[in-house]
């Protein structure tokens, strides 16, 4: 018996202990992760009996929601013999990779069989193992939708898609999914559902997306899920959010699929090439990334120069994957540069240079620092820096030399980024790895001149119409 016992729960496990005198029951509390992954792998059967006494209806938080637990332990060639309830339905099929059972009785006869049956034990502990790291069949995204076929009339193909990256402060790729969302929804051939894989911003999802986007799915812990889909393809997103024709993971992560197309995609590769200019939940890509695109019929990139990349990374046939380049909110082209009014009540000089992105290592704004002290040997009276973005992780810019000159506004509204990046002088982006590079290309929009770090996924997007340097070079 394995499982974790807070202090609160120790005179129940002094219980256990005493029902286990005198049989061969071994019990582990709180053992590390590395004895239960060692016993999974050596036990024949697992048991689970989580809800049994409860009731469905007016307990469900008494239930096993997920059967995390269940699944790997049948990664491990386990043979689950668990309660008939709640999410055990969805990872064990009765007689086919395990048993379900709903009385104490039917426990013990099923354990009795595969005790004594050797072939059927083996047989279901192959079909157990297979079922969670077996790797689901591509499908093609042309699959019917509800009320009819894709192009017949009437249709409504069921779309959902990874709405997590709306919740919060809006990135790079929190704008991508509002614009990709809002572009879907326009389309009365498109049924759109925007599920959040969280816990605690769920609440939150309805108000985040776009006019014409239902919210669909149950509340879930992300690092939870993600550390289970890096091992076993479970649990499917259907159980967690119900049917779709088609499911977008918009952000790296794809979930286990029962029926739905899967599309997933990559922006960028820098948690391989870059690992240690990344966050812990950056890192967490090299394992949730390959089993993505095995589970997708299609992987998306933003530049050529990333497909590519990819390609190298993993083994992807040539017609799984496109590229889908990142567009400009046309408002882009029509936004004046601000009046000093405007920007004196925002803590902003009237003349400035402009870095845009969250403040990280991997942005390179500790070159642009240095960059900017040259500058300032050389022409003191240079105008000032405004670094606009949110704090990420890591090491901070240091700016404490200069602080009149350089300017943190902190995280910036859309609104109010197109109307700063529209009256720079110009855009330096420093960064030292890109997927694709959408700032340059936004302020080129707005008619301010851009210094960017040559990098592929910057020339393809530029098109080379900015001024490239290279990567860690702070010579102004």
């Amino acid at each position: 018996m394995v499982g974790g016992c807070e202090e609160s729960q120790l005179p129940y496990l002094e219980k256990v202990r005493q029902a286990g005198a005198g049989l061969p029951v071994q019990i582990h509390a709180n053992a590390p992760r590395s004895l239960v992954h060692e016993l999974m792998a050596t036990s024949s059967v697992f048991w689970s009996a989580t809800g049994y006494g409860e009731d469905e209806e007016s307990a469900p938080w008494a239930q096993e929601h997920f059967g995390m637990t269940t699944a790997e332990a049948m990664a491990g060639g386990c043979v689950p013999v668990v309660i008939d309830r709640a999410g055990q339905r969805e990872i064990v099929r009765d007689g086919v990779d395990g048993f379900r059972w709903r009385t104490v009785e039917q426990l013990a006869s099923r354990t009795r069989q595969l005790a004594t049956d050797d072939e059927l034990r083996a047989r279901l502990s192959a079909a157990a193992s297979s079922a969670r790291r077996s790797t689901p069949t591509r499908r093609s995204p042309g699959v019917a939708g509800h009320r009819g076929a894709p192009g017949s009339a009437g249709v409504s193909l069921r779309v959902g898609f990874d709405a997590t990256p709306l919740l919060g402060p809006r990135t790079g790729v929190g704008r991508y999914v509002e614009h990709l969302a809002g572009a879907l929804a326009s389309s009365d051939r498109v049924d759109l559902a925007g599920v959040a894989f969280t816990w605690r911003g769920r609440a939150d999802l309805a108000g985040a997306l776009p006019p014409g986007v239902s919210a669909v799915g149950r509340r879930a812990p992300a690092r939870a899920l993600q550390e289970v889909w890096a091992r076993v393809d479970a649990p499917p997103v259907e159980w967690l959010a119900g049917n779709f024709a088609v499911f977008h993971g918009t952000n790296f992560v794809l979930p286990p699929l029962r029926r739905a197309a899967g599309v997933v995609t990559i922006h960028d590769l820098a948690y391989l090439h870059l690992p240690g200019l990344v966050s812990a939940t950056s890192l967490r890509y090299r394992e949730l990334v390959p089993r993505s695109i095995r589970r997708a019929a299609l992987v998306l990139t933003p530049s050529r120069a990333t497909a590519d990349a990819v390609r190298e990374a993993y083994p992807i046939p040539a017609d799984h994957i496109a590229v889908t380049p990142l567009g400009v909110d046309p408002t882009w082209l029509d936004t004046p540069p601000p009046d000093k009014a405007w920007l004196a009540a925002r803590g902003l000089p009237p003349i400035y240079l402009l870095a845009v992105g969250t403040l990280e290592p991997r942005k390179g704004l500790d070159v642009l620092v240095t960059a900017y002290r040259n500058l300032l040997a050389d022409v003191p009276d240079a105008p000032p820096l405004v670094l606009a973005g949110g704090a990420g992780w890591g090491d901070q810019p240091d700016v404490a030399p200069f602080p009149d000159r350089i300017v943190l506004p902190g995280y910036v509204d859309a609104a109010d980024l197109r109307a700063i990046v529209a009256g720079a002088r110009v855009l330096a982006f420093p960064s030292r790895y890109e997927g694709f590079g959408l700032p340059p290309l936004e302020a080129m929009a707005a008619g301010v001149p851009v210094i960017a770090s040559d990098l592929p996924a910057v020339r393809e997007a530029t098109n080379s119409l900015v001024r490239l340097v290279p990567p860690d070079n702070p010579t102004p």
